[in-house]
């Protein structure tokens, strides 16, 4: 009795449901009114689509009355008829036009056909239209798929060629049935489980990425088509939103890497084309978030991208603009950081670029197995159009390439080729935060060039070779010492993701990469699990040499250092030194690549088939043994010392072309070359003189196990210095420019790419007119009078602002200076009224000016040794009133710092707490730096500036030696690198591979300037010191290039790393010390 009381009761429920349908229907009220959204579990149903369109969208009212009528085919086929016709608007070309596109193609490009007509039948004979998708499986030629086969036919990269071949052959109905087939079959392993979802995931990202790609390609091509039924477009819609819902739910975490972005990238062109569906406006949200996240991330600031592979960067151009272009065309608007990054993924390319426009192979480049170097005119194509920049157009295509042809629409064309390029004029190149040093004398097709690989993806390392310290050489058109591009699949991978064919030099036939770990699904690819880390001591560039000194901890396990040395003499040759440092013997060798000709151990040489070629030859120490090898057409030469603890090749890199080579017969015992404008000669001590010919002087010695040194400044300060400051008054003009009408201060550059302006109470606002004032120190000029006095001008409110210490920095910098060069009267009240707010800050009991005002639960009255910096405004206020109570609140000041502040060992703490009520101190501890022991290197910069301009002013011999230890401290640490450019804490964790802060570099080298003076040293050890550091920040390594580095003149400070805010950025502040630095130097010198 219950089984029939149920049926009835539910045939009756059935009955009114079906009552309550047709009421509904009558009277106009939709029955698909619950949200619903598309499932990444089952590709959807008509009746899924359905439900998820919009509600809004005028031109889809007829289908909103079909399909709440229960006339569901009919209103799928108005639907599939809409979204065929908006896809002529939304898709990189117009299907309408395809025909025509398409014979244009045939024409412009008549190589291709073949490559796809051969590509094409590799997939219809290799795979059946319904195959397999998951391991193990025959081929239709009976052989085993491998997982490398299976992902790429996961990628679906042959159904573009098909549809081609469609066209080509007229319509051939075999290539339409067969891709169709396939995406229904794929489809069909999805709802049964029958797929990778593994190691060689068929949805997984970057696979699935890829097959949208081609997938959309083919669907809008054969929309041009009578063939492509409506069944079939439907079958396609619903697979590309079925794509995108799981690639929505595969990419909403962050992951490092290309994979997570070619998903997003495809989830992005799924949305974007199909943009009448609800939930897709979210999907664009993601897409966008995720894209600019990787931007932020995996965009170094020089430009390039993370992984340091020439082939993944390049991969990343293309992705970008895909988003690019479909957001242009859809009115979508990017996120702010987009433009900014994408634009310096091209001026990196150029940076690295060779005179022949390509660029050398950099790790994981797969595009062409084996080959020598990159091409690039497709990326630059891309950056051309995109950007209307002629330096990118010089190294663009001359004709549209193939590659970007179907994603660009008809009158992007005539805008690239109407385009005039325009050589580049920069010479060499730092790509610092990448680790690419490049040399280059020129961009004519002769002239030389080369980069050192010095870097190693911190974020993530998969495809770096073990190559650290190594080099690629270009010259007469030729890879005189050349990198080869790999392929993953082949058996011997990992020997050519290794030294032995690259560059380097090596101890005990150890090479670099260790632990070789293959990927999960067993394609072929790998990476190494141990690499070395890096440390670049020096770089510099000159208009004559170039100069580099690296090291690397490959073999401290075996108890061996090791540093390379480049140095470049631009008109025509490299010597490179290695030197090896060991505590037992060991056996050490040079290996480079290139078919060699051995003349003796010492000399070596390479012939190319136009007479050009490369002389290797070992200046000083004899060679053991010189061995050459081969490997498929590739071939390198090692030199080989043996049982040696110490030992230095000093190797002479000699290009020549046909009619400039030189006969050497044994530099070992005759001891000199003559280069043209240069000699090189040996003398009795075994020392390596470099000498000027034209000039008759010496120019570097070499000797022994020393690094290569100048035997001359190496650039004449005081044309150093002239150069900088019109460097800044460049930058700062354009800086002026961009910053237009604004009351605000530059300070640095924000996430997004955009320059950060600050209010008049930020503590760095006072920075920027002081070096407007010191450009019209140095010129004179109304130009930068008039532009200091209106930036100045924004400041005088903070004359009152009793609520913090940092009136020295806001004000004195700003309306000191402007009093010090104008005498300008209303400045002097202003700077007197803020001397006076200022020492409302000051406390008798403890003896100081407060600090902050923040975190009052954390400090009491907390002292931090910036605040040094602010007593010049009180010493120069006693100066113009007369009242010595600014003088002995300063005093006062200084003492109770000197007396609290430093360590035993004269290094110091950034934050002193006291309590008011006894003055005693509660405990000292840092805000900025490490820890409340490390040594932050702003600080000690502060405390050096400080106690220099306190003995200045008061001429008291505590403050002098003061500074004197503070000095000393800071020239003597440990820590502090070759260049002087300090770490952004001397104790920070994880050296070499911290931040340096050229802020902090600025400010000790203005303060040794000033400390050199007030000392009377005899030795100038103080001046020489400031000297090197105002060279290292000078070199390409810090100081931007025109036009570049949101127009600040340094690169590579640190605000606050444990605040975790303005890191490796431009700060103003760094502006203002090395300009002052600059001028305080030439003071001295003149």
């Amino acid at each position: 009795m219950r089984c029939v009381t149920n049926l009835f009761w539910r045939k009756g429920i059935k009955y009114i449901i079906i009552s309550l349908t047709c009421l509904f229907c009558f009277f106009g009220f939709p029955i698909f009114a619950s949200e619903t959204t598309i499932s990444p579990n089952a590709v959807p149903s008509d009746l899924d689509l359905l439900q998820n369109l919009k509600s809004d969208i005028p031109a889809l009212t007829e289908i909103y009355r079909l399909r709440d009528m229960g006339k569901t085919e009919q209103a799928i086929k108005l639907l599939v008829e809409y979204l065929k016709q908006k896809s002529a608007d939304r898709f990189y070309f117009d299907w309408k036009y395809f025909k025509q596109r398409f014979n244009q193609y045939r024409k412009q490009y008549p190589e291709m056909r073949q490559e796809h007509f051969d590509l094409s039948s590799e997939q219809m004979t290799t795979f059946p239209p319904e195959t397999n998708w998951i391991l193990p499986f025959k081929n239709l030629r009976g052989k085993e798929v491998t997982a490398y086969e299976l992902r790429h036919l996961a990628r679906q990269q042959k159904s573009y060629d098909m549809a081609l071949i469609y066209y080509y052959l007229n319509e051939d109905d075999k290539y339409l049935d067969y891709w169709v087939r396939q995406v229904a079959d794929l489809n069909r392993a999805f709802s049964e489980g029958a797929y990778d979802d593994a190691g060689n995931g068929v949805y997984e990202s970057f696979r699935a990425g890829k097959r949208i790609h081609n997938w959309l390609f083919c669907h809008n091509a054969y929309l041009a088509s009578n063939k492509f039924h409506w069944q079939s477009q439907l079958l396609l819609i619903k697979t590309f939103l079925h794509h995108g819902a799981q690639l929505q739910q595969e990419t909403q975490k962050y992951r490092s890497g290309n994979h997570h972005t070619k998903g997003l990238v495809a989830l992005f062109e799924i949305a974007a084309l199909f943009s009448d569906f609800r939930i897709l406006d979210s999907w664009v949200n993601q897409a966008l978030n995720g894209l600019a996240q990787h931007l932020q991330n995996e965009v170094n600031r020089d430009g390039f991208q993370s992984e340091r592979s020439v082939h993944y960067h390049i991969g990343d151009i293309e992705n970008y603009f895909r988003v690019y272009q479909l957001a242009k065309l859809n009115q979508i608007e990017l996120p702010a950081i987009f433009e900014n990054q994408f634009r310096k993924m091209f001026e990196a390319l150029a940076h690295l670029a060779q005179p022949n426009r390509r660029l050398p192979v950099l790790q994981d480049d797969t595009d062409s197995p084996f080959a020598e170097n990159n091409q690039i005119d497709d990326a630059m194509t891309i950056g051309a159009l995109v950007f209307g920049d002629p330096i990118f157009r010089y190294f663009a295509a001359d004709e549209i390439p193939a590659s970007i042809y179907w994603l660009l629409r008809p009158s992007q064309f005539d805008n690239i080729l109407k385009m005039k390029g325009e050589k580049p004029k920069f010479g060499s190149i730092a790509l610092t935060e990448t680790g690419y040093y490049c040399m280059r004398n020129g961009w004519d097709k002769n002239d030389l060039y080369l980069t050192i690989s010095a870097g190693i993806s911190k974020m993530k390392p998969d495809h770096q070779h073990g190559d650290m310290l190594g080099i690629v050489a270009y010259v007469n058109g030729h890879e005189i010492l050349p990198n080869y591009q790999v392929k993953y699949k082949e058996a011997d991978f990992p020997f050519w993701k290794n030294s032995w064919v690259k560059n380097v030099a090596l101890v005990d036939s150890i090479p670099l990469g260790q632990g070789w770990l293959p990927n999960e699904g067993g394609s072929g690819f790998g990476k190494w699990a141990n690499l070395p880390q890096l440390n670049v001591i020096k770089w510099e560039t000159t208009e004559t040499f170039d100069y580099f000194l690296g090291t690397h901890n490959g073999y401290d396990s075996l108890g061996v250092k090791h540093f390379r040395e480049v140095l470049f003499v631009k008109d025509g040759f490299w010597i490179v030194r290695d030197h090896f440092q060991g505590e037992e013997p060991h056996e050490y060798q040079q290996v480079w690549q290139g078919h060699y000709s051995i003349k003796d151990n010492n000399h070596v040489f390479s012939t190319f088939d136009d007479g050009t070629g490369l002389q290797i030859i070992q200046l000083i120490a004899e060679i053991d043994q010189v061995s050459l090898g081969k490997f498929r057409s590739k071939a390198n030469m090692v030199f080989n010392r043996n049982d040696q603890k110490d030992f230095v090749f000093t190797t002479l890199l000699l290009p020549f072309s046909e009619d400039s080579k030189i006969e050497i017969d044994n530099f070992q015992t005759q001891g000199e070359i003559a280069l043209g404008n240069w000699k090189i000669l040996k003398n009795d001590r075994q020392e390596i003189l470099l000498i000027d010919a034209v000039k008759n002087t010496q120019k570097f010695s070499i000797k022994g196990k020393d690094f290569i040194s100048c035997l001359e400044t190496h650039c004449d300060i005081d044309s150093l210095i002239i150069q900088n400051i019109s460097f800044a008054q460049k930058q700062y003009s354009m800086m002026l420019e961009k910053l237009g009408d604004t009351n605000r201060n530059p300070r640095t550059t924000n996430e997004d790419g955009s320059i950060k302006l600050v209010p008049s109470k930020d503590w760095t606002s006072g920075f920027f007119p002081r070096c407007l004032w010191l450009l019209y120190e140095f010129s004179q000029k109304e130009k930068w009078e008039s532009a200091a006095r209106k930036f100045t001008a924004t400041l005088e409110q903070e004359k009152f602002n009793a609520g913090t210490h940092d009136m020295g920095f806001k004000m004195f910098c700003s309306f000191g200076n402007g009093f010090s060069l104008t005498q300008d009267q209303k400045y002097k009240e202003i700077l007197l009224q803020s001397a006076r707010t200022l020492i409302t800050r000051f406390n008798s009991k403890v003896g100081c000016i407060r600090s902050w005002d923040h975190h009052q639960d954390v400090w009491q009255y907390p002292v931090i040794i910036d605040n040094m910096m602010n007593l010049e405004l009180l010493f120069w206020a006693t100066k113009m009133s007369g009242d010595s109570t600014f003088y002995r609140i300063a005093v006062t000041h200084a003492n109770t710092t000197l007396k609290n502040h430093f360590r035993e060992n004269n290094s110091c703490w950034h934050v002193v707490n006291y309590d008011t009520t006894t003055g005693q101190v509660i405990n000292k501890q840092t805000h900025q730096g490490h820890s409340h022991d490390s040594a932050w290197a702003r600080g000690h910069a502060w405390a050096l500036y400080g106690y220099t301009m306190c003995y200045r002013e008061t001429k008291d011999e505590r403050y002098l030696i003061q500074a004197q230890k503070i000095a000393e401290t800071i020239l003597n640490h440990k820590n502090l690198p070759g260049d002087m450019i300090p770490y952004w804490d001397f104790d920070a964790p994880n050296i070499p591979n911290e931040e340096r802060d050229a802020s902090a570099g600025a400010i000790m080298c203005s303060a040794l300037y000033e400390l050199s003076e007030l000392s009377g040293e005899s030795d100038l050890k103080y001046r020489k010191a400031a000297d090197k550091i105002l060279q290292s920040l000078s070199s390409p390594t810090y100081r931007a290039t025109v036009g570049e580095n949101n127009h600040f003149l340094l690169k590579h400070s640190v605000g606050s790393k444990p605040g975790k805010f303005e890191i490796d950025v431009p700060l103003i502040y760094a502006d203002y010390y090395f300009l002052e630095a600059n001028l305080r130097r030439l003071r001295i010198e003149r």
